[in-house]
């Protein structure tokens, strides 16, 4: 699934006119995602 949500991003990226709505969505789902992956490997260190 997250191949699949790079993939569409990349093509957006590589259109002529890169929206920053864009930009901010990925940057924050991928910190999300981050922060959550995260969160679980120190939980189960804890």
């Amino acid at each position: 699934m997250k191949s699949w949500r790079l993939w569409q991003k990349g093509r957006k990226l590589n259109e002529k006119h890169v929206d920053s709505s864009v930009l901010l969505d990925f940057a924050l789902e991928t910190i999300s995602e981050m922060q959550y992956s995260v969160g679980g490997v120190m939980e189960f260190l804890s």
